[in-house]
């Protein structure tokens, strides 16, 4: 039923939810990981370059497979959002990126939850959008 008209779903719509749900539940994980590794006892700086690298190289292989869809989605002009909300919502995700690049250089829970609730803010501004894409 997503976006469904006359029994078509847009191609890129998968695509959308897909990038939606990891960034909803790349945070909830990160955050689930730094609080077992500090209960670990694991020192401080080291358990939040850990999660930082490991969001990183999530985020890479992610956003890999996003640029993937993104050219055929181009191609095709089969684009669910218009250019400036995808615009938007890359450009979210690579400020969390280095939000997370910067842990790792100077490790910080501050920084950490930044760039995981920037993650949360563009899963939330795909959420709505998709609501009213829906709704239309």
């Amino acid at each position: 039923m997503l976006g469904q008209r006359q029994g078509v779903v847009p191609a890129g719509a998968v695509h959308i939810v897909r990038f939606m749900v990891i960034n909803a539940l790349g945070p909830a994980i990160l955050s689930l990981l730094a609080a077992v590794l500090l209960a670990l006892e694991l020192p401080e700086a080291l358990a939040l370059r850990l999660c930082s690298g490991i969001y990183l190289v999530g985020a890479l292989l992610s956003g890999l497979l996003s640029l993937r869809y993104e050219r055929v989605l181009s191609r095709t002009d089969s684009h669910v959002f218009p250019p400036a909300l995808n615009r938007g919502m890359w450009g979210g995700s690579l400020l969390a990126h280095a939000v997370q690049v910067a842990n790792l250089v100077e490790p910080s829970i501050g920084l950490l939850l930044l760039g995981l609730w920037l993650l949360l803010s563009v899963a939330a501004v795909q959420f709505v959008a998709m609501l009213f894409l829906v709704l239309e």
